[in-house]
C-alpha cells in the first residue's frame, strides 16, 4: 500500500497547482470592476497592494497595468517608470527560463512567468515614448508618495515634491522619445526576421505614424527625411500587413488563408482579389496622404491628438471536450482493458478528455471618433476626423488565433501525460489489490483524478487588460487661442458627443492632446 501511496504522489504532484489559473482571473475581475466606473484612483490602489499579482511570475503584468493606469491619471513621470522597468524585465524574461518551461509543459502556462505577447513588447515602446514627449511637453514631474519596504519588512512611505524641469532636462525627454523609436525599431526588425513570410504582427504601424509625429518635432532636415519614409512605409505597411485585419479590410480572411503566396502575385491582383478597403482603412491613407503633402508645402499641423478608445478584447475561455467513441476502447484484461474501463466508469456512457484554451472574444471597430472643436463663445470651428494607427483588439485576436494549432496540441500531449500517470497509479492499485475491491477504489481514484486534471488545465488568460481597443490619431491648425474640445461618435447606432477639455494654444508652439476614452 504505501508504494501506491508514492506512485499516487508522484503522479499528482503537480495538481497542486491548481489554483494558480484562479488566482489571476480574480485579480482580472477585481481590475475590470474598477474600470467599469471609471474608478482610476481605486484602480491605481488595487494594483499597487501586494494582494494583486503577488508572485514573482506576475511581476511584468503588475508593472503594465500600473504603468497604464499613471498614464491615464496624467502622472507621465510615474508612469515612464513603471514602463521602463516593465521593458528591461521584458526583454530579460524573454530570455526563457528553462526550468519554468519545463514545468509548464507538464503543469500549465499559469505557472510560467508572464512573458507578454509580442504585440504588447512593442506597445511599451509605445508608451515609452508618448509618456517622455508628454513630459517634454508638461516640464513637470509631478509629486506622489513613494512606498519602500523598511528594515522590519514593512511598508514606508515618503512624499516626493513636484519637480520642474529645466530646458536641458526638458529636451533630454524628447531626444529620449527619438531614442525609443530607434529601439522600438530594432526590435520589429527581430520579429520581421524570425517571422518573415508569416500571417502575423511583425511590423507596427503606430511604430511608423507616430515616430513619423516624433521625428518632426525636431525641425531639422534630416529628422524631416526620416519622418517623409516613415509615413511612406506606413501606407505599405497597411496594405502588405494590416490588410490581414478586418477593420481595415473585408477580405481579411481570404487575405490572411492565401497570404504566403500574395507576395507573387502582381499587387493589381492582390488589391482586386483579396483588399476591399473598410471606411478606416480610407481614414488612415487620408491621413498619410495629408502628411506627405505638408512635406510638400512646408506647413505642419500646430496640434495633433493622441485618442486611446476602449479597453482591449479579452481573452475568454474555450472550452474543448475530446470524446473518446466506447467502441473503440479495448476489452482485454491489461493495461488497456484497465483504461476502458476507467474511462467508462469515471465518464459514464460517453467518456472524454476535457481541457481549456486561451482564446480571445472578437471585438469590432463599431464608430468613428471626430474631434469637434470650439472657440471661446462656444461656436464650432473644425472638426478632425481620427485615424487609427494600432487595432490593438484585432491584432491581440490574430495573435492568438494564429498560435491556437499548437497551442492546443500542446495542451492536449499534457493532459494526456497526465492521464497516463492516473491511470498507472490506479492500476497499481488493481495490481496489489485484485478484484471487484481493487478496481472499486482505482475507478474512485481515476474519476477524482480526471477532475483533477480538468481544474489543473484552466486555460491562462492572463493578458494586459488596461490596452485600449484602438489608438487613434489626428492633426489640425490652429491659431493662437483657447478652445473647448468635445468627441463625437459617429456610428450606425446614432451619434454621441460630450464634451472633454479645454485647450490653450500658444503662438509659436505644438502641441500633442491626449485624449484618454478608454472608458467609452
Amino acid at each position: 500500500m504505501i508504494s501506491v501511496l508514492k506512485n499516487i504522489s508522484v503522479a499528482f504532484f503537480l495538481l497542486a497547482l491548481v489554483g494558480c489559473a484562479s488566482s489571476g482571473r480574480k485579480a482580472h475581475g477585481d481590475l475590470k470592476a474598477s474600470l467599469k466606473t471609471s474608478d482610476i484612483v481605486t484602480a491605481v490602489k488595487l494594483v499597487e497592494s501586494e494582494s494583486f499579482y503577488p508572485e514573482e511570475r506576475n511581476k511584468l503584468l503588475k508593472m503594465l497595468e500600473l504603468g497604464t493606469l499613471k498614464h491615464i491619471e496624467g502622472s507621465y513621470y510615474q508612469s515612464l517608470k513603471y514602463f521602463d522597468d516593465a521593458k528591461e524585465l521584458s526583454d530579460k524574461l524573454f530570455t526563457v527560463s528553462m526550468s519554468k518551461k519545463a514545468a509548464s509543459a507538464v503543469v500549465n502556462e499559469n505557472v510560467d512567468n508572464y512573458y507578454g505577447e509580442i504585440y504588447e513588447r512593442s506597445l511599451i515602446r509605445f508608451y515609452q515614448a508618448l509618456n517622455h514627449y508628454l513630459l517634454y511637453q508638461k516640464g513637470v514631474y509631478e509629486s506622489f508618495v513613494k512606498k519602500a519596504k523598511g528594515a522590519d519588512g514593512k511598508f514606508q512611505e515618503s512624499t516626493v515634491s513636484e519637480k520642474q524641469l529645466s530646458d536641458k532636462e526638458i529636451k533630454q525627454h524628447l531626444f529620449a522619445a527619438r531614442s525609443v523609436l530607434l529601439e522600438w525599431n530594432s526590435l520589429l526588425d527581430s520579429y520581421h526576421a524570425v517571422m518573415a513570410g508569416e500571417s502575423t504582427y511583425k511590423f507596427d504601424l503606430a511604430a511608423r505614424v507616430f515616430g513619423a509625429f516624433i521625428h518632426e518635432q525636431f525641425n531639422t532636415a534630416t529628422d524631416d527625411q526620416v519622418a517623409l519614409n516613415l509615413y511612406k512605409d506606413a501606407k505599405k505597411i497597411l496594405f502588405q500587413n494590416y490588410n490581414l485585419y478586418p477593420v481595415f479590410n473585408l477580405k481579411a480572411d481570404k487575405f490572411k488563408s492565401d497570404y504566403k503566396k500574395l507576395a507573387t502575385l502582381p499587387t493589381e491582383t492582390v488589391m482586386s482579389e483579396y483588399v476591399a478597403s473598410t471606411d478606416y482603412a480610407k481614414s488612415l491613407i487620408s491621413y498619410i496622404n495629408k502628411k506627405l503633402e505638408m512635406f510638400k508645402s512646408g506647413k505642419k499641423d500646430n496640434v495633433t491628438f493622441i485618442v486611446e478608445q476602449g479597453y482591449v478584447a479579452e481573452k475568454i475561455v474555450k472550452k474543448i471536450d475530446f470524446k473518446i467513441p466506447v467502441t473503440v476502447l479495448p476489452v482485454d484484461n491489461g493495461i488497456l482493458g484497465f483504461t476502458s474501463k476507467m474511462l467508462k466508469a469515471s465518464a459514464g456512457t460517453a467518456p472524454s478528455i476535457t481541457f481549456e484554451l486561451p482564446s480571445v472574444e472578437s471585438k469590432n471597430v463599431t464608430s468613428n471618433i471626430e474631434i469637434v472643436i470650439k472657440d471661446e463663445n462656444g461656436k464650432e470651428i473644425k472638426r478632425a476626423e481620427t485615424s487609427i494607427i494600432d487595432p490593438v483588439s484585432d491584432i491581440a485576436y490574430q495573435t492568438l488565433d494564429n498560435k491556437i494549432a499548437s497551442t492546443y496540441a500542446k495542451i492536449g500531449l499534457r493532459v494526456a501525460i497526465k492521464h497516463i500517470a492516473a491511470l498507472a497509479a490506479a492500476y497499481a492499485v488493481v495490481k496489489k489489490t485484485p478484484g471487484i475491491a481493487g478496481e472499486l477504489i482505482a475507478a474512485g481514484m481515476y474519476a477524482g483524478s480526471n477532475k483533477a486534471i480538468a481544474a489543473s488545465e484552466e486555460a491562462d488568460l492572463r493578458f494586459w487588460l488596461t490596452l485600449p481597443h484602438t489608438i487613434r490619431m489626428s492633426s489640425v491648425q490652429l491659431s493662437p487661442g483657447n478652445y473647448s474640445i468635445s468627441y463625437k461618435f459617429v456610428g450606425s447606432n446614432g451619434d454621441v458627443t460630450r464634451e472633454y477639455k479645454k485647450l490653450t494654444v500658444a503662438e509659436g508652439k505644438r502641441q500633442l492632446v491626449n485624449v484618454d476614452l478608454r472608458g467609452k
